[in-house]
């Protein structure tokens, strides 16, 4: 998306809104130092990129684990 840089405008506020990060719109648009951008220039937002969630081992393993400690205890006399 194009975009007209406004006065107080930051690339750190651009990015939050727009769901993506400031190394992303940096890159974009060559912008080696992202403190400076200048108000009228016209910069592209990439959109935010759409991430799968993965299921971690963690989560897979945890339930199972729980369930067994909670089975064992209840063999308990």
């Amino acid at each position: 998306m194009k975009y007209k840089i406004k006065s107080g405008d930051t690339l750190s506020q651009l990015a939050l809104d727009n769901k993506t990060t400031v190394a992303a719109i940096a890159k974009a648009n060559g912008i080696e130092d992202v403190d400076f951008i200048r108000t009228g220039d016209i910069i592209e937002i990439p959109s935010a990129k759409k991430e799968k969630k993965k299921s971690s081992s963690v989560e897979k393993v945890i339930p199972k684990t729980i369930a067994r400690e909670s089975l064992a205890a209840t063999d308990l006399p």
